[in-house]
């Protein structure tokens, strides 16, 4: 006999008002799109555990703004952040629909070799 499961609710927050909704669907089934993207941020943040700050912010085009911190786009971040934010704006997956820009085919290319470790460690 299959074990029944509670709901699963989050409280969301839209244009200053907060309301409770039961949780997607996709949270326990994503989609193939949302597996890509979830890689994509789990990549993200172990590359930027193996660096420090200041390559992080040479890669990105920040500032460096202490030991785990890295000044980005107006913001200041934690170092995983940063690349992270980096690494996923703009993402598209292949699986998605719609037209994947160039430079972002090249990425999810050097992801894939990198995942493979085809790459030699910088």
């Amino acid at each position: 006999m299959e074990e029944e499961k509670e709901p699963l609710f989050q409280i969301v927050r839209r244009k200053g008002k907060a309301y409770v909704r039961a949780m997607p669907y996709t949270v326990e089934k994503p989609t193939e799109a949302q597996k890509d993207v979830r890689d994509l941020v789990a990549t993200a943040v172990k590359l930027a555990s193996q660096l420090t700050a200041e390559e992080v912010a040479e890669l990105i085009g920040g500032e460096v703004a202490g030991s785990n911190l890295v000044y980005y786009e107006g913001q200041l971040l934690p170092t995983q952040a940063a690349l992270t934010k980096w690494m996923v704006s703009g993402m598209k997956s292949p699986k998605t629909k719609g037209k994947i820009p160039k430079w972002m085919s090249i990425a999810l290319d050097l992801l894939e070799k990198i995942k493979t470790k085809e790459v030699e460690k910088v």
